[in-house]
């Protein structure tokens, strides 16, 4: 039986065996349908992250190129009430050739200007988790990953946070705040 079950491993395909998904930058845009309608955001292997956005409703269209890494990563992408701001919030983390863990140095969210693609504001892994959380995310062969799910409320971006302790971490709706 467990030459059988071998046997059958060996026959998939080496991709299956690494990596079972689709894609290697996703992104979620979520917000109340009349602030994401009208935005959208792309990955291009060459160029990396851009955005294209109405300002307001009824603006021209305006796309932006967005400094982000272009790494292997996961994203929750929140409009705010208005379209004051976009934020990307990273929720799992590719591990990979020369990032084999997250670190508290590492970015965890970026809030850009809609209306001239600025980055806004940042914040870091190390500015949400404690050394302890860092070292027990969530953990697969090509993933370090600490989001159990989502909501968007009147108070912003609510993240859940897997663990042993799990808690929700809060993107406020202006984007001001993330704890």
């Amino acid at each position: 039986m467990t030459r059988l079950a071998l046997v059958f491993m060996m026959l998939l395909p080496a991709a299956a065996l690494a990596d079972d998904e689709g894609s290697e930058h996703t992104a979620q845009l979520v917000g109340d349908s009349a602030d994401t309608l009208g935005v959208t955001v792309t990955f291009d292997d060459a160029a990396g992250w851009s955005m294209s956005v109405r300002a307001k409703p009824g603006d021209a269209l305006k796309t932006f190129q967005i400094a982000m890494p272009k790494r292997h990563a996961h994203y929750v992408v929140y409009v705010t009430p208005k379209r004051s701001a976009i934020a990307f919030v990273e929720v799992s983390a590719g591990i990979e050739t020369g990032r084999d863990k997250v670190g508290a140095k590492d970015q965890i969210a970026w809030v850009w200007s809609p209306t001239d693609g600025k980055l806004v504001r940042s914040w870091t892994y190390g500015q949400l988790f404690t050394p302890a959380e860092l070292g027990n995310l969530r953990r697969s062969v090509s993933h370090a990953a600490w989001h159990s799910g989502h909501a968007v409320t009147k108070a912003g971006l609510e993240l859940k946070v897997d663990g042993a302790k799990p808690r929700t971490i809060v993107l406020d709706a202006k984007a001001t705040t993330l704890r």
